[in-house]
């Protein structure tokens, strides 16, 4: 499953975000982290395109057809950190999480390891966010 969620799930992304990165200059001077999930959240839907199903603002914030249920979306400009992989309830999302935040892919890799969170993927997006997948 593992390379599907990176097929057809990281890489459109992966994609979409890096054609749109030179948008992020602009909106994280003007609302960091409330604008930020929001952008993330249409470029995604942009880039899965027919995929999406559902956009939900409770649960899971894109229900998608085919072999993947659905994903999280979690965006800041701090760096990551073990709440990104949480939700609510204060367990490990059982879905995967499209992250985008500060850090590097090293911290990522530290952090996954620690709490049993595989990274699908992940990609600097500039000096200060990198975007990654990761899957319980």
């Amino acid at each position: 499953m593992a390379n599907s969620l990176y097929n057809d799930i990281f890489v459109p992304v992966k994609k979409r975000i890096i054609e749109r990165k030179e948008s992020l200059s602009d909106l994280t001077k003007i609302q960091p982290s409330i604008s930020f999930e929001g952008w993330l959240k249409i470029e995604t839907v942009k880039a899965l395109d027919d995929k999406v199903k559902k956009i939900k603002n409770r649960g899971l914030d894109l229900v998608l057809s085919g072999e993947h249920s659905g994903i999280e979306l979690k965006a800041s400009t701090v760096n990551i950190n073990y709440g990104y992989f949480i939700d609510s309830n204060s367990e490990i999302y059982k879905a995967p999480i499209l992250i985008i935040a500060g850090g590097n892919e090293e911290d990522l890799r530290e952090l996954a390891h620690k709490h049993n969170v595989s990274v699908i993927g992940v990609e600097a997006i500039n000096n200060d966010l990198i975007l990654c997948l990761v899957d319980s």
